[in-house]
Formats: C-alpha cells, sequence, structure tokens
C-alpha cells in the first residue's frame, strides 16, 4: 500500500537565539530537522513562511 506524507513545517532563519547569542543562522533548525524526517521516512515538504511585513 502506498502512502502519501506530507512533512509541514516553519523554520526561521535570520537571527535566532542560540546558547544566549543572536546567531544569524542560513537555514533554520526545524528545517534541518524536517529534511532528515524526508531522508528517513520520505514524503513532500511543505515549508510554512510567515508575511514578513507582520513585523515579526
Amino acid at each position: 500500500m502506498k502512502r502519501n506524507v506530507l512533512i509541514a513545517y516553519f523554520s526561521r532563519v535570520g537571527n535566532n537565539y542560540v546558547s544566549g547569542n543572536i546567531v544569524n543562522l542560513p537555514v533554520g533548525n526545524t528545517e534541518i530537522t524536517a529534511n532528515s524526517i524526508e531522508n528517513l521516512i520520505g514524503g513532500e515538504l511543505f515549508k510554512s513562511q510567515f508575511d514578513q511585513r507582520s513585523g515579526y
């Protein structure tokens, strides 16, 4: 039986707090994890993105 797998995630890149310091991350931690899951079980990745105009 073939199953369809969707791996949906939100990952913030850019300035993030890491061990108490602000670090510029080119790839967010959740995106790295989502890619690992895709490599392990297959599926399709969907990256949810926020509207940068929202001020977040």
